[in-house]
């Protein structure tokens, strides 16, 4: 199936197969992630070229407590040391919630905060951060970085495999799992895809010098639909059946020190949906051309 992109400024996308847990079975589905860069101006967001990439494989970093990096190969036989988590891939099939991402951006021992349309989501204290100063002095900190998929509690979502079961996933996978922002800092709050008009805030430092960064998402929504041979006539472009895919804007990262940001919108359906030898084009749009 041929898969086609709009060519405008900050755009990457693809089209993934994968699993989920859907009716209390896994099942596959056929997904689009879509990713658009944004320079933040002001309130405004600018598409960018910059940063558009999307991001195909995590990126892991280990320390012990004394400060020494482990190489990812032995990372596997510690139990004693830090895992930071620098990139989390941008392919997952799906995500039941929202996540929130801010890059770098952070001191020890600041107070820390994201608020969505007023609603704070992520909440960042100085007594739950532990000390960084064995830390090699390249490492960033990030305010809300990405959550490890190998610590729970986020492994804790994607189950156990059974030697009976014949499944890509365990049987009692969570999609949660699919979720990579940081557990410890949401407080429970749930977080729900993102309106294309929310307004983002930022705080950095609550009780010094209380740095804020505030943007509204852009209004630019993206569309998707998939096109089959329906089975009759000719296979040809005008007779082809179309089906359209809702996509949710599911991630936001924002990089503040370089006053940049990532949003990236997904959607999915069934991959039995139809023949998978009929399916002939999957085609994405913007709602705004430049």
């Amino acid at each position: 199936m041929e898969t086609r992109i709009p060519d405008i400024t900050g755009v990457d996308g693809l089209f993934l197969p994968g699993f989920i847990k859907a009716g209390g079975s896994i099942r596959q589905v056929a997904s689009i992630i879509v990713k658009r860069s944004y320079d933040i101006d002001g309130s405004s967001l600018v598409p960018t070229d910059h940063g558009k990439a999307l991001t195909l494989t995590d990126r892991l970093r280990f320390f012990r407590e004394n400060g020494d990096e482990v190489p990812p190969e032995d990372a596997r036989d510690e139990d004693d040391y830090l895992t930071l988590a620098l990139a989390e891939s941008d392919l997952a099939p799906f995500k039941p919630h929202a996540d929130l991402v801010v890059k770098g951006a952070y001191g020890p021992g600041e107070e820390c905060e994201a608020l969505v349309d007023g609603v704070r989501w992520l909440h960042r204290d100085h007594d739950l951060f532990d000390n960084p100063d064995n830390l090699p002095a390249d490492v960033t900190l990030d305010m809300f970085g990405w959550a490890p998929k190998s610590l729970a509690p986020r492994l804790d979502a994607f189950g156990t495999f059974s030697e009976a079961a014949d499944t890509p996933l365990p049987n009692d996978f969570d999609n949660h799992f699919y979720n990579g922002h940081s557990r410890r800092y949401d407080r429970g709050v749930t977080m729900n895809y993102f309106a294309p008009d929310s307004h983002i805030e930022i705080r950095r430092d609550i009780r010094g010098a209380d740095t804020r960064l505030t943007f509204n998402l852009a209004t630019a929504t993206p569309g998707a639909s998939y096109f089959y041979h329906c089975g009759h006539g000719r296979d040809q472009a005008s007779r082809w059946c179309k089906v359209p895919v809702p996509l949710n804007l599911d991630t936001l990262i924002v990089h503040p020190d370089s006053d940049r940001c990532q949003l990236i919108w997904r959607g999915h359906w069934e991959l039995e949906a139809q023949p998978v030898a009929d399916y002939r084009l999957l085609n994405i749009q913007f709602d705004e051309t430049e």
